[in-house]
């Protein structure tokens, strides 16, 4: 006996044809009638898109290591709604006898930047590195303020000067090796393309080295509130990215912290440290 073949004989063929027709047709018209009157939700005007994973090659390109999603909060506080920041900051000189003081950081400024004036002599050894130092000029440090900081940070026997890394130079110059600036939040994100900075991170990306104002103000929770040795950890480590070293983690419970760990965001187990261990040399 012949078998049975799967396809309908042609009048059936034609039925179905024909009801597929009608149901497509009617489908597609409540659809679009659904739709007019609002019973689907339309899709969100914006969808954040993650970018790929930072990889070795993050030293090139590291914004404290953010992915691409949508800004967040920053390192252990809500999202705010203003546009500005509000909060108690130490002077500026570590040693100062100067009360603290409130500093208010505007989300975005006025995105000239001020160059520090004069520079310093070679420190250290190795491959020279020529820097500068700018503030974006509505923030409340003068450049030579954050100079002098930036300054004593390289040159102290406990960062990358030692071992023979880096000899280091500052110089008043917009053509240095490495441009360190101090930027308010939106120019840090705009300086910081194509990664996402999300208003609260820093980065090094190519020749620069952008520092949020509000991690200059304020710190990161991880330092429990010591704002000038954040700062110290915050140079070395966008600085160490420059000189070609990645991300580490923390090697164990109770140890310092690597300055390559992205402490800005926590610790873990670590304890915070802003100068590169005897092992990142």
């Amino acid at each position: 006996m012949a078998g049975r073949t799967a396809f309908p004989k042609p009048g059936r063929r034609r039925f179905w044809r024909s009801l597929t027709l009608v149901t497509s047709i009617a489908t597609l018209g409540f659809a679009v009638f659904a739709g007019w009157l609002g019973l689907f939700p339309s899709p969100p005007d914006h969808t954040p898109v993650a970018g790929p994973a930072p990889s070795a090659g993050a030293a090139a390109n590291d914004a404290t290591d953010p992915h691409r999603t949508a800004p967040r909060p920053g390192p252990g506080r809500a999202a705010r709604s203003d546009d500005r920041s509000r909060r108690t900051a130490p002077a500026t000189s570590p040693t100062s006898a100067a009360k603290p003081s409130t500093v208010t950081i505007a989300r975005r400024g006025s995105g000239k930047l001020a160059l520090a004036p004069g520079g310093t002599k070679p420190f250290g050894t190795g491959p020279l590195v020529r820097y500068s130092v700018e503030v974006e000029d509505s923030l409340p440090w003068t450049p030579a303020e954050v100079a002098k900081i930036v300054d004593g940070t390289l040159a102290d026997p406990r960062s990358w000067a030692a071992a023979g890394r880096a000899r280091f130079e500052r110089v008043a110059s917009e053509d240095a090796d490495l441009r360190i600036i101090i930027a308010s939040p939106a120019l840090t994100d705009d300086l910081c393309e194509p990664l996402d900075t999300g208003g609260e991170l820093s980065c090094r990306m190519g020749g620069h080295v952008a520092i949020n104002a509000e991690r200059w103000a304020f710190g990161a929770d991880a330092f429990h509130g010591d704002v000038a040795n954040y700062r110290h950890y915050v140079v070395n480590h966008e600085v160490g990215h420059s000189l070609g070293k990645g991300h580490a983690q923390c090697p164990a419970a109770g140890r310092q912290a690597p300055v390559m760990m992205q402490q800005t965001k926590g610790v873990d187990d670590c304890l915070p440290n802003a100068w590169p261990l005897p092992s990142e040399l």
